[in-house]
């Protein structure tokens, strides 16, 4: 685990370089100073060494005769110092110890042949040489390049070919002069909807997804009282404790048996999910996720519309967006889906059960869907709501832990998602039939006489379909073996769901629709393992 953290670390980093820009920090003066990008080196020239010329036209300027060499001013040779020493040196002198600014190109008015005489000016053509070019400070460049004009072209200042050390210099400078983006959460979500939608480059992504906390260790210590289904004598004293004292906050034992502990809240009081007395994965035994930068957890609702709940333990924040869990909003998402990748869904119809497809926010805002946004940082929860799509990235390398948990109001999402569950063919994670005539087993434990109600609404529809549909089979002519002495079934269990009853569960699924026949099942003597819900006979 260290490793891939280390991994992760150094691979956001490396990214973030190379796109981002990190914060402004003093550089010294050797860093501060470009390459000098100059012509052959030339000795420094004083205002004696070069005549003033004017600007010529055609029109006004008389005859000049050329120059010879005994009238020519003395001009300096040039000299075989590299770039970097002359520019100095021509420093030293034009700036003194006060101006330590980079030097500026500028050219010298009077063009000179290559053994420093100065050349002819043509009037009715190009001088013969180019102008020389010398150093000087930033404090003396003109505003605006002055012209050499003869004919009324530009002289061109050359330069001349750099050798590889200084154009890997000159290269180096201009990366760093780049303006790049700053590591922002703004530019890295442009970004992240930038590579997604518009595929502007490609990225390997790494992420620990599903990490079981109950092989691999959780990020919240484990209750000695039993409240986790990964406590020791979780069966035996999980009820008994119930009523100890709360340990005192801020106490290493009260974050073992704090509710708010990921491990403890599936179990807590008012969780329905407390009669599973089974680990069921990502239900109630938490997962872990490890992440790095553009980690992603596609758009997706929970298991059997349960209620979940994320916490970031360490490292980088992770951007949420999430759409309301109203049928409304819930099927606006899957109406965009369906618009937008319409193809696919024709081959893969519970596409969005897989967890493999995002798409920007902007396409459900533009559909009327409302969706919301928030940056979870370390040390926060995010809790999200039955039926609620959620989705989302991580900004950089982080720890996360999650886990689902059932309030009792959650019983109409529950009976949504068994009959969707049924249309896609999709196992459920436990049976509903089971979970709820479990909670109508505990019914003293029922809180508000709104969730009784609703309760008992769904134990009328399942006690008025499976009375109907036995009544039809029955008079079609199928045989009733409830009371056959050549069958023997194991009975039915209603205080709690434990293993026996899960294997028991997962023995009979139809084979259609995937529903658990938790009160009866349609067999055929042509197959010894498959079974039928009393719709699919």
């Amino acid at each position: 685990m260290k490793d891939y953290q280390k991994y992760s670390v150094e691979w956001s980093k490396k990214w973030k370089e190379r796109h981002y820009s990190v914060p402004d920090k003093p550089k010294n003066q050797e860093e501060s100073e470009p390459p000098i990008l100059a012509a052959p080196p030339a000795a420094p020239l004083s205002s004696h060494t070069a005549p003033p010329v004017a600007p010529f036209s055609a029109q006004s300027a008389p005859p000049v005769a050329p120059f010879s060499a005994q009238s020519a001013p003395p001009v300096a040779p040039f000299s075989a110092q590299p770039a970097e020493q002359i520019s100095e040196a021509t420093n030293e002198v034009k700036l003194g110890e006060e101006n330590k600014a980079p030097p500026v190109l500028a050219p010298v008015l009077a063009p000179v042949s290559s053994n420093g005489v100065p050349n002819e000016v043509n009037l009715a053509g190009e001088s013969q040489a180019p102008a020389v070019v010398v150093p000087m400070s930033s404090s003396e460049a003109p505003k605006e390049a002055t012209k050499l004009e003869t004919t009324g072209e530009e002289h061109q200042t050359p330069t001349a070919p750099l050798s590889s050390s200084e154009v890997t210099k000159v290269e180096k400078q201009v990366e760093e002069n780049i303006p790049r983006p700053k590591m922002t959460p703004e530019n890295l979500e442009r970004d992240y909807w930038d590579i997604v939608e518009m595929e502007c480059r490609a990225i390997d992504v790494d992420y620990g997804n599903d990490v079981d906390t109950s092989e691999f260790g959780s990020g919240f210590p484990i209750s000695e009282r039993g409240r986790s289904v990964n406590s020791p004598g979780f069966l035996k004293t999980g009820q008994s404790n119930e009523n100890l004292p709360e340990p005192a906050f801020g106490t290493e034992e009260f974050y073992k048996e704090t509710y708010w502990n990921l491990n403890n809240i599936p179990n807590s009081k008012r969780s329905v999910l407390r009669h599973l007395k089974v680990g069921i994965n990502g239900i109630n035994v938490p997962w872990l996720y490890f992440g790095c930068l553009f980690s992603t957890f596609c758009w997706h609702n929970e298991d059997n519309y349960m209620y979940s709940i994320n916490y970031a333990h360490k490292g980088a924040p992770k951007q949420w967006y999430g759409v309301p869990g109203t049928k409304k909003d819930a099927d606006g998402v899957e109406r965009v889906f369906k618009n937008y990748l319409s193809m696919k869904m024709r081959d893969v119809p519970d596409l969005l059960h897989h967890i493999t497809t995002s798409f920007s926010p902007r396409l459900l805002k533009k559909e009327g869907v409302p969706v919301c946004k928030l940056l979870q940082h370390a040390g926060e929860f995010i809790v999200t709501f039955p039926r609620a799509f959620h989705g989302g990235f991580s900004m950089g390398p982080n720890c996360g832990e999650a886990v689902n948990f059932a309030l009792q109001d959650w019983i109409p999402h529950a009976v949504d998602a068994n009959e969707r569950y049924r249309t896609f063919a999709r196992p459920s994670v436990f049976s509903h039939d089971r979970l709820v005539y479990t909670m109508a087993f505990h019914d003293n434990e029922l809180r508000t006489k709104e969730i009784c109600q609703s309760l008992s609404q769904e134990l009328r529809r399942l006690m008025q379909e499976e009375l109907l549909l036995r009544q039809k089979l029955l008079h079609a002519g199928v045989r009733d073996l409830s009371n056959s002495n050549d069958i023997d079934l194991p009975p039915n269990r209603l205080d709690q769901l434990d293993e026996l009853s899960a294997d028991y569960d997962d023995k009979r699924l139809c084979h259609s629709c995937k529903h658990i026949c938790f009160f009866s099942a349609v067999i055929c003597e042509c197959s010894s393992d498959k079974v039928s819900c009393l719709r699919h006979r």
